[in-house]
């Protein structure tokens, strides 16, 4: 794969062109069907509509909205001019979007009128120059495409003038660990990063594809909904994810991709047994560590041929990635090798020098799909991004094939008796119990030991376990120093808006169970 020094306008446009016959987008809440031709009309409509209300390259262009194809336009049409797209989180607080409207020096704020509107009071940011509602903009696209003559010129000459270093978005971090950070990416980073991903999914103009993850996450708007357009599919469009519409949809629109986190695997598996899925050809995984059992269980009751194991994160788009055609494969639990142009390395958490093969240590990423840095925060991207290197904080190995393998957070590692301890290691045994639906494990504070582990375990429906249970089933699989001193049972597990389990809210809630354990122990005592 050759590097493509273009802008996501141009490219875009070529591909408007050659599928301009094909179905680009189906929106699943209300059957709006889309060709790439009058897909290309829509972005060029809301371009002008964005030149006509001042908008002008450079200017930091806010989205707050839910997924819809109004989100996937404005996203279209705001880089084609060559303004800044500022993707906002739709789950934020009001506080949370005051404080992203204002780091990210925006001053244009676009958000959908039923859903945004009634959580946020719009009246507070009035540092803001323009706001608008979709429904008002879209209407006023209709009044502007009314003017094509002098507007299709200008707006031809406004996007020749973008280029393809120019920054195309901010994508803020979730902020799990402070502050969320805004990361800034160019027009070059973003086009090559999603076509490093393309050629081996094998994505083609006959392909459909579900995208069920939000738009604002690089995972659902880049690596899914951006992707299917570049690769002239079918963009398969849900509002949110809720798994008997995702089963059905699939069903009836013959989907043959579908990209999400273990937790919407999850579900899907617990209710596909009355759908018909044999359309499905290809599957994405990502954002979290998965089971080999657990992908197994994905390509067997999903009827998947091909599962895709993905690493990335937002500071670094997406990183390595294989593909996985035959259930016995043994890198069936790696998340693979790097895409194209992208380098990798482990080195030691305390040296920083780089380990051999098998060892265990912080992963480095080294690519032209990298972000430029975090916006306005210039103390975080010198601590990130050293040498040109972005640490990520993710902990893992490379074998000697050249697979990475991912074994945890660097922030999620439990430190117990001095020994590192990462959570995935047990989550990995824990889940392969086959009554086991899924395990997470945290680290706890201890005044002995300093951390303890903790682990969250949801069993299967129809299934009552014990500790007994899980301590046997542990036993000879990892060290005693290993087993967790607290088990909590759960019903269900408290989720990001991209389906991530929250895995600082189950500490705070270990911490909690803990801290009233002792406090039962003392009263008895």
């Amino acid at each position: 794969m050759i590097l493509i020094n273009e802008t996501i306008g141009s490219y875009m446009d070529n591909i408007f062109e050659k599928f301009k016959e094909e179905e680009a987008l189906v929106y699943v809440e209300d059957n709006r069907r889309y060709t790439y031709k009058s897909l290309r009309e829509e972005v060029d409509i809301i371009a002008k509509s964005l030149i006509s209300i001042g908008i002008k390259k450079g200017d930091h262009v806010a989205l707050l909205s839910c997924n819809s194809p109004e989100w996937i336009i404005v996203f279209l049409a705001t880089l084609k001019i060559g303004a800044v797209l500022v993707c906002l989180n739709y789950s934020s607080t009001e506080a949370e979007i005051d404080y992203m409207l204002k780091q990210s020096d925006s001053t244009i704020l676009i958000v959908s009128d039923k859903d945004m509107i009634e959580k946020v009071d719009l009246e507070k940011f009035d540092y803001l120059k323009v706001t608008v509602k979709m429904k008002t903009l879209f209407s006023l696209g209709i009044i502007m495409s009314q003017m094509k003559r002098v507007l299709n010129e200008e707006l031809e000459n406004v996007s020749k003038n973008v280029s393809p270093s120019d920054i195309a978005t901010i994508i803020y971090t979730s902020g799990t660990t402070g502050t969320p950070k805004g990361a800034v990416f160019s027009h070059c980073a973003v086009l090559n990063g999603v076509l490093s991903f393309i050629k081996n999914f094998g994505y083609t103009s006959k392909d459909k594809i579900l995208v069920t993850l939000p738009l604002h996450h690089i995972m659902g708007g880049l690596y899914t909904a951006f992707l299917g357009l570049l690769a002239g599919s079918t963009v398969i469009l849900m509002k949110k994810f809720k798994t008997y519409i995702a089963l059905q949809t699939i069903e009836s629109e013959k989907c043959t991709g579908f990209h999400g986190v273990p937790t919407m695997y999850e579900y899907l598996l617990n209710k596909c047994e009355a759908y018909d899925l044999s359309s499905l050809r290809v599957g994405m995984i990502a954002g979290a560590v998965s089971s080999e059992n657990f992908i197994k269980d994905i390509m067997k009751g999903l009827k998947i041929n091909e599962i895709s194991n993905d690493f990335g994160q937002t500071e670094t788009l997406g990183v390595t990635q294989t593909i996985i055609k035959d259930k016995d494969d043994p890198k069936i639990n790696t998340v693979g090798k790097p895409v194209k142009h992208v380098l990798l390395k482990v080195c030691d958490l305390k040296t920083g020098d780089i380990l051999s093969p098998n060892v265990e240590g912080e992963i480095y990423v080294k690519s032209p799909y990298c972000m430029i840095g975090y916006y306005n925060n210039s103390k975080a991207t010198e601590s990130t991004v050293i040498g040109g290197w972005v640490h990520t904080g993710d902990i893992g190995y490379i074998d000697g094939d050249g697979y990475l393998y991912i074994k945890g957070r660097l922030k999620d590692v439990i430190i117990r008796g001095g020994e590192n301890i990462s959570p995935t290691d047990i989550e990995i045994h824990l889940n392969d119990h086959p009554e086991i639906e899924n395990a997470v494990v945290v680290g706890v504070p201890d005044e002995v030991l300093g951390e303890e582990i903790f682990a969250f375990i949801k069993a299967k429906k129809l299934f009552k376990l014990t500790e007994k249970d899980i301590f046997d089933h542990l036993l000879g699989k990892i060290s005693r120093y290993k087993f967790p001193k607290y088990i909590e049972f759960i019903d269900e597990f408290p989720l990001t808006s991209t389906g991530k389990i929250k895995r600082s809210s189950l500490r705070e809630i270990a911490i909690d169970k803990i801290k009233l354990l002792e406090l039962n122990e003392v009263a008895i005592s």
